[in-house]
């Protein structure tokens, strides 16, 4: 069950930005989107909750310089126009 509800928050997430969902588009984002990629991982980081998520979701955050703490509580369809920001914070 939690797994399936965080593939749905995911793929509606790939939904905003390419109107399709498909391994080749989910591919695509992740590689050469930046929003995309700590989108992805703030997903994983929030619904495992596990110490190597969290790293890599934070690694994302710092390399990217965008602020999505774990604690968020999102919807669906989270789409990050501009992947590097200047700090922005969103608690």
């Amino acid at each position: 069950m939690k797994i399936k509800k965080c593939i749905d928050y995911i793929s509606s997430d790939l939904y905003r930005y390419e109107g399709i969902v498909s391994l080749k588009i989910f591919i695509k984002y992740y590689l050469f989107n930046p929003g995309f990629k700590v989108s992805f991982w703030f997903r994983i980081a929030s619904f495992f909750q596990n110490p190597l998520t969290k790293f890599i979701h934070y690694r994302a955050c710092f390399k990217y310089h965008i602020e999505i703490p774990i604690g968020c509580n999102i919807g669906y369809g989270l789409y990050i126009g501009h992947g590097i920001g200047g700090g922005y914070c969103f608690e």
